[in-house]
């Protein structure tokens, strides 16, 4: 019974910890998206985690035009 005691706190303080985590991502996620950098860098980040690389390349690529002034060669400027 001590075990099963022991295991059960173990899963509640895992998932306040992935918790806290999810809350800390969104605040950093809402303060970067306010610049093209901050979305470089979250498109960065987001690579790393879901291994999407085509995807997040194009969106860093697009990032890097916008703030150069240059979206309209690519058709995807930020409105």
């Amino acid at each position: 019974m001590n075990a099963a005691l022991t295991k059960n706190r173990a899963a509640i303080l895992m998932n306040y910890a992935r918790l806290q985590w999810m809350r800390v991502n969104a605040v950093i996620g809402v303060s970067c998206a306010g610049c093209a950098a901050g979305r470089v860098l979250l498109h960065f980040l987001c690579a790393c985690g879901d291994r999407q690389f085509k995807w997040h390349l194009h969106g860093i690529v697009r990032e890097l035009a916008s703030a150069a002034g240059g979206a309209g060669q690519l058709g995807h400027g930020r409105g």
